[in-house]
């Protein structure tokens, strides 16, 4: 077989040579010295002979292992098996002069060399979509097929060849509807790496171009996996009737016995000639093609057909058995029931009841009751009530009752567990083949179902309580309307699901004009409330430090939220930014909608300028909301600040203790006052926190020298004045606060009031400062 491949292989390159020479050499010239057109691409195995660059070109240099031969006009491919798969492009022109100025190039691909395969061992599985062959060098060998009509080809390699004693073996995928028939050029074989394409061009190990996209590859066996498209019954009622065959091309012959038949087009044409209930048909195979049936290949194989006098059709799958709800469709002629004489159906003596009759123009379709039918297969009988005839007879399998696999999804396309009681959650639903569909069955007083297909979705009844699995109907598409809906049968999904609330985060705040916020911060007295916004220090006056109230909205929620669980965290600070103990709050509150609102109060700002903070968040709990785990965890999702106190000036009062003052006048009247004592008013600016600031205008009355201070003359410097000057001070603790204590630092000129040197002095020194009692300007 292999040496009538090879001549045939001889043949076919002497062909394309010819043609090559008359007709095709000077469109291969032309597309090859087109520098605008595709660049072609010449192909060879390892260790070929020589093959043509093509009519007046020659090759101007070569790499790669490739070696140039007949003054550049041919080219040896590489001899190593190492340049297999690699491709390199070169430069051709018309003569070697213009080498230097051409930009043509050529592609150069080195194949694998090509395959010896054993005649007797190819084998096309048509149904399988797989050819299998035994040969040599198989490593990387590509078979390439076409379908029957020529809309379709595609190749396979052959990766990873199996060794056998003989040599080795392989199998390809194929397309579907490949030709059965044995003289169809299907199949052709390439080597490793060749292409197959416009512009690319393949050649043998002897130098000879290949044509037709690869060798031809004649299987040696041509094995189906059916023949008939259907073994049901065959309706004569009109005298004649057809049986579609899968391959008509691989039949060469038919016989029917008693009844007359013919092989026409795809069909097997079978006349009534004798009055029989069911006929053998034998199939004459054409040579080299098998069926494949039962583990057995079969040349000419047989096939029992039930004769019937009107055609009974199941509409949609196979019945369901073990199904107390199962129903089955059927279709009949017109012209069978035109009379109204069919009155009953039945299975052996078993009648089944109709529950629906619809008639259109392509039958008349019944809905039988099936019940809890159990066998795997089914034999349904049509009678007419006056003679008790069989009419009809369906012989057909039945299936187990499928399972539904069901998800559910909120609107957000957020995945939930549970069946949702204060919003409608949609139903997602495993899909089933041949037009049929679940649709969601509506449970009274626990459930109920809304659309269907892919828009069903589900509404848990509020009252219900417990878990549930989803109940479907199995249906199909393409029934009449007169017959309504028709469940084919009921099936529970195998998992139950919780009926609860769907509890599903609401914004706290609105990020648009026309929302609303769940939740509002206010501040102020009844008509002249502020609103704060997040994220916005505010200064409100300290006498509204009692009006402060965090509001949440309930009347805002919808019951298809569901509880809202709002974590609320409250901080009082003084301007000294320590916590105030009593103004702390941390709770947790759970909230549905209501008519009312719920007020949150603030306490524990006690003094001027003390700095309240208000954080909420969702709480991230997903065993509570829907998607609870993508909520932000590590801060608030809302917060809002606001300092209770304004002013820009502060004029107050304290007792000062200055220490170690120096006085600066006359001579009897200069020296250290140690000791002293006196009330000090004070006048400075504020911050919009509260802070004072550090330079201040101050007078007071002072006792001076209350240690016995005396000047560097002897004399006394105890004395009662009035300083009036400017000071540096800094508190550093309590602050704003009557008991504030501050370091100081004083700059005074003092007015005496006991002293009978009436001419006043300079003072300079630090002091020790408590209270603070005073206003805000």
């Amino acid at each position: 077989m292999s040496d009538v491949l090879a001549s045939t292989a001889r043949l076919w390159t002497l062909g394309l040579g010819v043609l090559l020479l008359l007709l095709g050499r000077p469109t291969l010239a032309h597309a090859q010295g087109d520098t605008n057109g595709p660049t072609l691409l010449l192909q060879a195995p390892v260790g070929g002979a020589p093959i043509p660059v093509g009519p007046g070109l020659i090759v101007c240099a070569l790499h790669g292992g490739w070696v140039l031969e007949g003054n550049g006009t041919r080219l040896r491919p590489p001899k190593n098996d190492d340049a297999a798969g690699k491709t390199i492009s070169v430069r051709a022109a018309p003569n070697w002069g213009a080498c230097g100025q051409t930009k043509q190039t050529i592609q150069l691909l080195v194949t694998g060399r090509f395959p010896l395969i054993e005649a007797t061992s190819s084998t096309l599985y048509v149904d399988e979509r797989r050819a299998e062959a035994r040969g040599k060098g198989l490593q990387g060998a590509q078979l390439r097929w076409q379908s029957a009509d020529a809309s379709r080809s595609g190749i396979d390699t052959c990766v990873e060849p199996r060794v056998e004693p003989a040599g080795q073996s392989c199998a390809w995928s194929v397309g579907r509807d490949l030709s059965a028939d044995p003289t169809a050029d299907t199949l052709r074989l390439l080597p490793a790496f060749a292409q197959v394409g416009d512009g690319k061009f393949l050649y043998d190990a002897n130098g000879q171009a290949v044509i037709g996209g690869g060798l031809p590859l004649t299987p040696a066996k041509i094995v189906i996996g059916r023949l008939l498209v259907g073994e049901g019954p065959v309706d004569l009622s009109l005298g004649r009737g057809e049986v579609a065959l899968a391959y008509a091309e691989a039949v060469s012959g038919v016989d029917c016995g008693a009844l007359d038949c013919r092989l026409q087009g795809k069909h097997m044409v079978l006349s009534s000639t004798a009055a029989v209930d069911s006929v053998e048909v034998r199939l004459r195979l054409a040579p080299r093609v098998w069926l494949q049936r039962r583990g057995a290949l079969e040349a000419q194989p047989t096939f029992r057909l039930t004769v019937l006098r009107c055609a009974l059709a199941l509409v949609g799958g196979l019945p369901v058995r073990g199904s107390d709800s199962a129903k089955l469709v059927v279709r009949l002629e017109n012209r069978c029931v035109a009379a109204a004489e069919l009155t009953r159906f039945s299975i052996g003596d078993s009648p089944l009841r109709v529950l629906a009759r619809g008639e259109t123009r392509e039958g008349v379709f019944f809905v039988l009751a099936l019940g809890a039918y159990a066998q795997e297969e089914l034999q349904l009988s049509a009678r007419r009530s006056d003679t008790g005839a069989i009419v009809a007879v369906l012989s057909t399998p039945t299936r187990p009752l499928p399972i539904p696999r069901a998800s559910l999804e909120l609107p957000d396309r957020t995945r939930i567990g549970f069946i949702p009681s204060n919003r409608e959650a949609r139903v997602n639903v495993s899909r089933l083949p041949n037009g049929e569909y679940w649709e969601l069955v509506s449970l009274p007083n626990i459930y109920s179902a809304r659309g269907a297909n892919a828009r069903m979705s589900v509404l848990g009844d509020p009252t219900a309580e417990g878990f549930v699995a989803l109940k479907f109907a199995l249906r199909v598409d393409g029934l009449p309307k007169a017959l309504g809906e028709v469940d084919l049968a009921h099936a529970s999904e195998q998992l139950q699901r919780k009926i609860q609330e769907a509890n599903v985060p609401v914004p706290l705040v609105a990020t648009t004009k026309q929302e609303r916020s769940l939740v509002e911060f206010t501040c102020g007295p009844s008509g002249k409330a502020v609103r704060l916004a997040p994220g916005d220090p505010l200064n409100l006056p300290f006498r509204w430090r009692d009006t402060c109230r965090l509001t949440v909205h309930r009347e805002r929620l919808r019951p298809e939220h569901g509880r809202q669980r709002i974590q609320v965290k409250v901080d009082v600070f003084s301007a000294d930014n320590i916590v105030r103990p009593e103004g702390h709050l941390d709770e947790t509150l759970e909230l549905g909608a209501a008519k009312q609102p719920r007020h949150v109060w603030i306490q524990g700002v006690s003094t001027a300028f003390d700095r309240i903070v208000v954080r909420v968040s969702h709480s991230n709990d997903d065993a509570h909301y829907v998607g609870g785990s993508e909520l932000f965890s590590s801060g608030p999702a809302v917060q809002w600040s606001v300092i209770m106190g304004t002013g820009k000036l502060r004029i107050y009062a304290t007792s000062s203790i200055p220490a170690g003052l120096y006085r600066f006048g006359a001579r009897e009247r200069s020296g250290v006052l140690s000791l002293n004592f006196g009330v000090i008013s004070r006048v400075t600016w504020l911050t919009d926190e509260g802070h004072e600031g550090v330079l201040g205008l101050e007078a007071g009355v002072m006792v001076l020298g209350l240690a016995n201070s005396t000047s560097t003359s002897g004399q006394s410097l105890t004395e009662v004045g009035i300083p009036v000057g400017l000071g540096l001070s800094v508190p550093f603790a309590n602050r704003l606060a009557f008991t504030q204590a501050s370091i100081n630092l004083h700059g005074w000129v003092e007015f005496p009031i006991t002293a009978e040197d009436r001419s006043p002095a300079f003072i300079f020194g630090p002091s020790i400062s408590f209270g603070n009692v005073g206003t805000n300007l």
